[in-house]
């Protein structure tokens, strides 16, 4: 068994060896060892030599407004006011856990929309997988 004087002793020894080893790892934080050196160069290979690319500027085509779409978007109507949207002939069914609840559900084909600039945009949708069954 240890000594007090012994258990003292080695205490001692070990914060004095805690306080050199933070006080190296600050002081290197603060004035860092060597600098970076620099890579060295390869020589380099292949058919072709390594040069700046090039290519020529071709301007918009004149009128064009950047292409996009300009938001809003709203839903276009038919003359006698209706909605331009089709659906899709299949249907889903879809039912509550006890049956008390039915809903069929028409999937949307495609709608019209006109954007702010008063271009005509189209969505189309995919045929959905059939979920009711």
């Amino acid at each position: 068994m240890a000594t007090s004087e012994q258990i003292r002793r080695a205490i001692g020894a070990n914060n004095e060896a805690s306080r050199r080893s933070l006080a190296d790892d600050l002081n290197r934080l603060v004035s860092p060892g060597s600098a970076n050196k620099a890579l060295k160069t390869i020589d380099p290979r292949g058919a072709r030599a390594a040069k700046r690319g090039v290519s020529t500027y071709s301007a918009p085509a004149a009128g064009g407004t950047g292409g996009g779409i300009a938001s809003p978007l709203t839903e276009k109507l038919t003359p006698t006011g209706g909605s331009t949207r089709t659906y899709y002939a299949q249907t889903s069914n879809l039912y509550s856990s006890d049956y008390l609840l039915a809903v069929e559900i028409e999937p949307l084909k495609s709608i019209t929309m006109i954007d702010a600039t008063g271009a005509e945009v189209l969505f189309n949708f995919a045929s959905p997988p059939n979920v009711g069954g």
